[in-house]
Parts: C-alpha cells; sequence; structure tokens
C-alpha cells in the first residue's frame, strides 16, 4: 500500500495540527501547551485503565472509553472512582468495557452461579451523589449533552461499552449482528465505544485487525467530530480524517514487527503513524476551511506493543507509560 501524503495534516510521534483541531500522544507535563484560546475545548482521553491511576493533564471533559477495572471487583471500582473524581475538569464522562463485569446487568446470572460483586453499590459508585458531584458521567448506551460555560457550544455524547465477542467477556456481541446495534446509536459530537472501528487502530500484536466493520459504517455515516475507543492496548494512536477527500479512513500506528519487549523502538521512526487508503492511490489532505474532519483516538493508557518501550525505556507504570492523548477541539 501506498502511504497517504498528510499535506497540512502534520504528523509526527508527539502531536498532530489541524485548523480545528491539535491532538498530543507523547509529552511531559512541563512541555504540554494550554489550549489556544477559550474558543476551543479540551478532551482528555484514557481508556483501559484497569484500576490503574497515574498523572492526568488537566482539560475541560475527560473521556475513558472502558476497561476501568480488570476483574470488575468493588475495590477496583471504588479505587478509580475516587481517582476521578480527584481530577479537576469540569465532566469525566465514563463507559464500561468487557473487564467491566458487573456493568453488564444479567452477566454474572448468566456465566455463573455465584452471585456477582455487590453490582448496586458498584452503580452508585458510579451514578451517586458523589460522583454526580465530582461531574462524573456514566454512559451505557446513552447521550448526554452539556455547555461548559454559559453561552458555549452544547456539546453531546454517546457513549457504549459493546465490543464484537471473544469469550466469556462481559458486553460481548456476534459479529453478525453488530449492524443491529449501531443502528441504534444516534447522532453525536463525540462517540464513545470500548471496541474501535475495523480498520482504525485495531491492529494487534499478531497483525490482526479485530475492530467492528458495522462500528466502522456507522462512523462513515455519522462522522462524529471526535471518536474515542480502547480495548486494543497495542492501537493506541490518533488520526484526523478530512471526509472532503476520497479515501476512507484506514490507519494503524506502525506496530508492525515490534513485540511487547522489544528494545529497537527508539521512538523516532518507528513512531511515525503509517497512513493508508483503500486504493493504493495517494491522496492529498487539503484542509480546507469548512471541511468536516474526525478525530479518531484510541486512547488505550496500559502499555502495550510499541508503547511498552519509549527511548529504549521499559514503560512498567507511571509517566510517561500511562498517558492520555490530549485533544484540543475549536468549538
Amino acid at each position: 500500500m501506498a502511504c497517504q501524503s498528510t499535506g497540512w495534516n502534520n504528523y509526527n510521534p508527539k502531536s498532530i495540527h489541524t485548523p480545528t483541531s491539535i491532538i498530543y500522544l507523547h509529552y511531559s507535563d512541563s512541555d504540554l501547551p494550554p489550549k489556544p484560546s477559550d474558543a476551543w475545548t479540551r478532551f482528555v482521553c484514557i481508556s483501559d485503565t484497569h484500576s490503574h491511576t497515574f498523572n492526568v493533564p488537566e482539560g475541560d471533559v475527560l473521556l475513558h472509553s472502558g476497561d476501568i477495572t480488570n476483574a470488575g471487583q468493588f475495590e477496583e471500582f471504588d479505587r478509580t472512582i475516587t481517582w476521578l473524581a480527584g481530577l479537576k475538569h469540569q465532566k469525566k464522562i465514563i463507559i464500561g468495557g468487557n473487564h467491566d463485569l458487573p456493568l453488564h446487568n444479567g452477566w454474572y446470572q448468566q456465566h455463573f452461579e455465584e452471585p456477582e460483586d455487590d453490582r448496586i453499590s458498584i452503580m452508585d459508585l458510579l451514578t451517586g451523589d458523589r460522583a454526580l458531584q465530582a461531574g462524573i458521567i456514566y454512559l451505557c448506551d446513552e447521550k448526554v449533552q452539556f455547555r461548559l460555560k454559559d453561552g458555549g457550544r452544547e456539546w453531546s455524547v454517546y457513549g457504549s461499552p459493546w465490543s464484537p465477542e471473544f469469550g466469556t467477556w462481559a458486553f460481548g456481541y456476534p459479529r453478525s449482528l453488530g449492524s443491529i446495534l449501531y443502528s441504534k446509536f444516534p447522532q453525536a459530537d463525540i462517540l464513545l465505544t470500548h471496541t474501535p472501528a475495523q480498520g482504525i487502530f485495531d491492529r494487534t500484536n499478531d497483525s490482526e485487525l479485530v475492530g467492528c466493520c458495522d462500528l466502522r459504517a456507522h462512523l462513515l455515516r455519522e462522522r462524529p467530530i471526535l471518536h474515542v475507543a480502547g480495548h486494543i492496548h497495542e492501537g493506541r494512536g490518533a488520526y484526523v480524517h478530512d471526509w472532503d477527500v476520497s479515501a476512507e479512513p484506514v490507519v494503524q500506528n506502525d506496530n508492525e514487527d515490534l513485540s511487547d519487549n522489544s528494545e529497537d523502538d527508539d521512538g523516532n521512526d518507528k513512531d511515525k503513524l503509517a497512513i493508508y487508503n483503500d486504493t493504493e492511490a495517494p491522496q492529498e489532505i487539503i484542509g480546507k476551511d469548512g471541511h468536516r474532519r474526525t478525530t479518531f483516538i484510541n486512547a488505550s493508557t496500559m502499555p502495550s506493543g510499541r508503547y511498552t518501550w519509549l527511548d529504549k525505556k521499559l514503560l512498567c507504570g507511571g509517566d510517561p507509560g500511562w498517558q492520555a492523548i490530549v485533544v484540543d477541539v475549536l468549538d
């Protein structure tokens, strides 16, 4: 396949800049710039935290795309919600993932004889008074709308925890039923899903593309401003697609032939994103004013694949291994 010319869409391992969005993938707390002005909104994107806590940049809205825990235990939820409640973002919007077992109502009854791990108390952590006062909004196939300031833009966010089934994890659906699920999704500025779409940051260390084709079809129709997913830890990355070009979005981070213990990744050339299109013909992204763009994010924060190593250092926890992707969007 031929690499697509990025034109104005300046790709490098650390940041992406377009006229209407700025994305920071790798940074230190000391060199992360503020958002350009009050006319922009800063979204801080995380996923697959698996009950870990770490430093998170300040921003307007925190988006968490699921796998809050490892195994859905009350203590894991409590640790994560306590952490999120202490962050300063006005809104913290979260969804579940396949590891968040009690959030899938009926999952325990279907798979085990023993009772689920205190689901009522867990739901109170996510939706009770403390969560509401902290700006935490839990979505399960739901849409929320909000303004961050008087007279400001009204944002809409739809969140869904589902992913194509494998094994007996929570929130799994047969791929044959994906079209039914996504046909029920409303239009929203921002879409949070646990699964990535097929062909967009969904490649595993085994080079399998495991994202959902029906989610991809939904994104091609609805074209949200921002789509944030996770689930595939090694798929972490970001890409801004201009819908005025003919090519559909097909993008992976360049993680081919890189294993979890690869010391050859020096954080430079191999960190560049590989951008491909379906026709194998180069396409130039011009980025004229008024073009509709979607920012695609795989916000997995647990180091995996090429992101287990950076600058020849093993990322075994803490910064910069557990790092949010920061997205500034022009209102």
